[in-house]
């Protein structure tokens, strides 16, 4: 599974627990502007190699700080909130693995043993 897909389930999660989508953008632009405006636009700082992403070029988007995303899903616990955090990761080497997301204490009563034979973990 790749960093994407985690992203993509992250906002899937994000979505069964609040009961509205996380970014509603109209099309790729808008997308990514919403992305920005809640996660903050991304720096070299915080995303290393940002810089050398042939689709990245800082003068096109607004510079936005992150805001709380505990407030777009309240109804969250702390552990789920920690898992969707270490999901919705800008910098995609930061995301959680597969492997520790199925491991994360907010699934601690499911049976560890039995996703691990699974998903031959």
């Amino acid at each position: 599974m790749t960093t994407i897909d985690i992203w993509s389930i992250g906002c899937i999660f994000a979505e069964m627990i609040s009961g509205k989508a996380l970014f509603t953008g109209l099309n790729d632009n808008d997308q990514i502007k919403q992305i920005f405006k809640l996660m903050g636009t991304p720096t070299e700082k915080d995303y290393p190699g940002l810089v050398k992403l042939s689709e990245w070029n800082s003068e096109l988007f607004e510079n936005y700080s992150p805001l709380n995303l505990r407030q777009f899903v309240p109804e969250i616990d702390d552990d789920g909130f920690d898992l969707l955090s270490s999901m919705l990761k800008i910098d995609p080497d930061k995301r959680i693995t597969t492997a520790d997301a199925l491991t994360h204490p907010y699934f601690k009563d499911i049976n560890q043993t039995k996703c691990k034979e699974l998903y031959k973990l």
